[in-house]
């Protein structure tokens, strides 16, 4: 385990290439650390990799990704991501993890990823609608591998994961109902504190009903296992990073420590309802909705009618409003009421 990014050897890196098989030959001579940055869940440490003898395909850039002990158990949730659930698909939307290991006693986390940053870029302040169509496809890509799959039936999925993200996780019905209590005793309180005299007319009902009505309308819809997958879980823009030539690479996710079993539009309802302003979101909800829906059909999903579809939509509209609950995040909230309405998801909670 290796706890701190200065630990970091040119004979540690080549030990861990070579057991993920990405160095078969040559050795790492030089191993620089570049500038580190923080996320919310982690620190990152970019390295830059010089060999002797290696092939040209060898890895010369990576990152590190240290998680940050209140977020231990997200980080162990993503290394089991990539060392049991990449492996199952055929050209997954991810970068390369080379190694990870975790320390229960220390509540220490680390992976070793692909630096993806030389042919994909961070979502910038002008994306249009190709990007979503192109992020849209690499959900598709995940979800039709997983829909209905045996392996969302075991407990790992049953359990609630994803914090604030959680209310979407179609786990046991013992932790749906769990959850939903934290929000009504708890998370919507709190939020109301704060912010009940900015929200729009309604929206305090709106958060009221939604927050006491979610367990009974999502256990109903998920009781038996119907056309359910993988979700990313977080799939906000600024966890994808998209390709600079389409025509050869796609549109890659990361940040998995959040992935759950769910209602397929949900991560499409979650990029697009917090996307910076509701009149994009309209517009581009009317390219990418058919788009994804077109997608599952070509990928295989059957018996999910449009209508299915739409319904889920408007079910992952309602659960987008959970998450800025819980972030004490007005405009989040705001994003999501403007949604809400334009669904007429109060249909759904009568």
């Amino acid at each position: 385990m290796i706890p701190d990014p200065t630990q970091i050897t040119p004979d540690w890196i080549t030990s861990r290439l070579r057991a993920s098989g990405s160095l078969p030959t040559g050795e790492a001579r030089r191993v620089t650390l570049g500038e580190a940055f923080e996320s919310t869940a982690a620190f990152w440490t970019p390295l830059e990799v010089e060999y002797d003898g290696a092939t040209e395909g060898a890895p010369r850039r990576l990152l590190y990704k240290l998680y940050r002990e209140a977020w231990y158990g997200g980080g162990v949730h993503e290394t089991v991501f990539y060392s049991d659930f990449v492996a199952e698909m055929t050209d997954p939307p991810v970068g390369a993890c080379y190694a990870f290991a975790h320390d229960d006693d220390a509540k220490a986390c680390y992976l070793l990823l692909q630096d993806i940053s030389a042919t994909h870029d961070p979502p910038g302040e002008d994306l249009a609608a190709r990007d979503f169509h192109a992020a849209a496809c690499s959900l598709v890509k995940v979800h039709t591998h997983w829909w209905e799959h045996d392996r969302l039936g075991t407990p790992r999925f049953m359990n609630a994961h994803g914090g604030p993200l959680r209310m979407a996780n179609a786990c046991s019905v013992e932790n749906v109902r769990a959850n939903a209590r934290h929000w009504r005793e708890r998370a919507l309180p709190a939020f109301l504190a704060e912010h009940a005299d900015k929200l729009p007319s309604g929206g305090r009902d709106t958060l009221e009903r939604a927050v006491a009505r979610w367990p009974d309308i999502f256990i109903d819809r998920i009781a038996d296992g119907r056309a359910l997958t993988f979700l990313h879980g977080d799939a906000h823009v600024h966890n994808m990073f998209f390709a600079r030539d389409s025509d050869v690479d796609q549109t890659l996710l990361v940040d998995w420590e959040t992935y759950k079993r769910g209602i397929g539009p949900y991560d499409i309802a979650y990029m697009l309802v917090f996307f910076r302003a509701f009149e994009l979101r309209r517009e581009i909800e009317q390219s990418v909705l058919p788009l994804y829906y077109d997608g599952l059909v070509a990928g295989g999903v059957s018996s999910y009618s449009r209508g299915d579809f739409e319904r889920d939509y408007r079910l992952a509209i309602i659960a987008c409003l959970f998450p800025p609950i819980a972030w004490s995040s007005y405009g989040g909230v705001n994003l999501a009421l403007q949604a809400f309405g334009d669904w007429d998801c109060a249909e759904l909670l009568r």
